[in-house]
């Protein structure tokens, strides 16, 4: 009986890791976005300029950058924080008698919690740096 609970926590936990890359529908190369440069004409068959070539520039290195810290800080870092999070609590559960993995339980959720607070503000930290050398865009967050 008790295997039969785990698969059905570990199935859900999946799920719902899954669920949130599944609806991630902005584009199909994140990390590239609106940032990408293309240095050499597509052209069909016929010769006919399909995309035209973009110069590639510092704002275009940046903007790939913050396109990956953004993806770190807001699709990753959460998942890895909810993981240990989770860890932390089935520990807390499971510790029973025991007050070392009840203790152990409450410092992971307590880690956890810290370290994604501190990804949340070194993210917005160096958005911040990247838009100044930028040139002054947009914030992403």
């Amino acid at each position: 009986m008790k295997i039969k609970f785990t698969g059905f926590y570990v199935f859900m936990l999946l799920m719902f890791l899954l669920l949130n890359f599944a609806f991630a529908q902005s584009s199909f190369f994140p990390l590239a976005g609106k940032s990408s440069c293309n240095p050499a004409e597509i052209r069909d068959s016929s010769g006919n300029i399909i995309v035209p070539a973009e110069e590639c520039t510092w704002n275009t290195l940046t903007g790939t950058i913050r396109n990956i810290i953004k993806f770190i800080v807001t699709e990753l870092a959460p998942a890895l924080a909810m993981i240990f999070v989770l860890y932390g609590g089935f520990l807390i559960m499971l510790g029973g008698p025991s007050p070392s993995n009840i203790g152990k339980g409450k410092e992971v959720i307590y880690t956890a919690l810290v370290g994604y607070i501190l990804v949340l503000i070194s993210g917005f930290i160096l958005d911040v740096v990247l838009a100044f050398l930028s040139g002054g865009k947009d914030l992403h967050f």
